[in-house]
């Protein structure tokens, strides 16, 4: 489950940034061309497809530095909801 979760995760990402470089998880998020708004469509995007939601405050662009930062962030919400 984990390497389709990373698949899609990292497609999503894909599909939602410019500049044709395939993201990877040491990408730096500010290098794959977003900016706030296109964050919060990422993260939109991200609550759809895997059924989570991010609060409030995390949806700071400048709380992830890197692609990884934000999977991490998605693997915790998906624990979250297994553990319901």
């Amino acid at each position: 489950m984990k390497n389709i979760t990373k698949r899609k995760f990292l497609a999503i990402i894909d599909e939602n940034t410019e500049g044709g470089e395939k993201s990877g998880f040491g990408k730096i998020l500010g290098d794959l061309n977003l900016d706030s708004l296109s964050f919060i469509s990422l993260i939109v995007c991200l609550e759809d497809e895997f059924g989570v939601t991010f609060k409030d405050d995390e949806l700071d662009f400048y709380g992830y530095d890197t692609v990884d930062s934000l999977y991490k962030a998605l693997s915790c919400k998906l624990t979250e909801k297994e553990g319901k």
